[in-house]
């Protein structure tokens, strides 16, 4: 009987590291949090270059998401606070690069990208939106990384101005 219990609880340990690996083979490594590109547009009053709190925020840009060969991964469009979000990213590769496009076509009427990169800028205030394309540099990822820094600010009449 002794024998018979010692087996068995070898076994209830071999069974789970066998599923533990097993499922690690056929799933792939479990995945961390979440990879999340994201940021704000924003309107640049004051032609700075630089999101303050006070800047209105710009609603309905439509923002794709594009892989280093400049394929569309996904699209999504800035909330009512003029934020986006690109969450539950699956990079093929850890890390991975994507770049981001503020697509020029859905900006409002009348308006342009701001300078890029302005001087006295951080990242997270900036505008990283190229003011001719509207597509950010390469933004390289780790698996579990989240960036919400990817800002784009534009010039021109603001709604009601």
């Amino acid at each position: 009987m002794r024998s018979r219990l010692l087996v068995t609880a070898c076994a209830t340990v071999v069974v789970l590291c066998l599923s533990s690996s097993a499922a690690a083979m056929a799933i792939g490594p479990v995945p961390g949090p979440d990879t999340e590109i994201g940021g704000t547009v924003w309107f640049d009053a004051p032609h700075s270059g630089i999101l303050t709190p006070d800047s209105a925020r710009v609603p309905g840009v439509k923002i794709i998401l594009k892989d280093t060969f400049g394929n569309a991964v996904a699209t999504t469009s800035t909330g009512p606070d003029g934020t986006y979000l690109f969450k539950n990213l699956d990079p093929a590769s850890n890390p991975t690069s994507y770049y981001v496009t503020f697509d020029p076509s859905s900006l409002p009427s009348g308006t342009t990208f701001t300078v890029e990169d302005a001087p006295g800028a951080t990242h997270a205030d900036d505008s990283s939106a190229d003011p001719v394309t509207g597509t950010t540099a390469r933004i390289t990822l780790a698996r579990g990384t989240q960036d919400l820094t990817w800002n784009a600010g534009i010039v021109g009449p603001t709604p009601g101005g």
